[in-house]
């Protein structure tokens, strides 16, 4: 599969981290979605083919946990890049809110990146993701 016609969705309820994901997609020949929260990210999913879904753990409406479960469910052949700037474990395990990167892996995610990242991690992370696809 070309890389032009690969579909990547870039949910995050960070408009900046939204930008910087998706032009660096954009200049690799991605065709790219974008979502500001899990909720709209789904919609999205069930709209478009994707081939690779780049997510933030903590968003509101529906969390990434949550919207990575839904991904791997409907479309398991998707592939998953989680990423989060929350990724230490909290003192506090009865936080419900805090979700940690290493928990991704065990829902579905093919890959963990910690923000703040250069963007050269960030094109490490998708090449190690879709080298099968591409």
């Amino acid at each position: 599969m070309e890389k032009s016609s690969i579909s990547v969705l870039i949910a995050d309820d960070s408009p900046d981290i939204v930008k910087v994901t998706r032009i660096a997609m954009e200049l690799r020949n991605y065709q790219c979605y974008t979502a500001e929260d899990g909720k709209q990210a789904m919609d999205i999913l069930s709209q478009h083919a994707v081939q690779l879904l780049v997510t933030d753990m903590m968003m509101p409406e529906v969390d990434g946990i949550e919207l990575i479960m839904y991904a791997k469910k409907q479309y398991p052949e998707i592939k998953i890049i989680a990423m989060s700037a929350g990724y230490e474990m909290p003192e506090d395990l009865e936080d419900q809110r805090y979700v940690t990167l290493q928990a991704s892996a065990g829902f579905g995610a093919d890959c963990q990146l910690k923000k703040p990242f250069e963007i050269d991690e960030f094109y490490a992370a998708v090449d190690i993701v879709m080298q099968e696809k591409i």
